[in-house]
């Protein structure tokens, strides 16, 4: 299994943190977390955390996309 990268590190009265990896299962997992004012304001909770799993199987055209779009 390969580490999470670090997408986002934003901190704040909000802070928002977004990791990227590829599981042993050859997925690619987003992982983000949101902390402080916003998530205590909308749901009443200090933290919100969120994830999205492209399959292995979409993985590659979902990164040659992301590589398409920003470079």
């Amino acid at each position: 299994m390969s580490e999470k990268r670090a997408l986002v590190s934003v901190e704040g009265e909000t802070s928002t943190y977004i990791t990227v990896e590829i599981t042993g299962d050859d997925d690619l997992l987003f992982a983000g977390q949101d902390l402080g004012k916003l998530p205590q304001e909308i749901f009443k909770d200090a933290d919100y955390e969120y994830w999205l799993r492209v399959k292995a199987r979409d993985k590659d055209k979902v990164l040659l996309s992301l590589i398409q779009d920003l470079y």
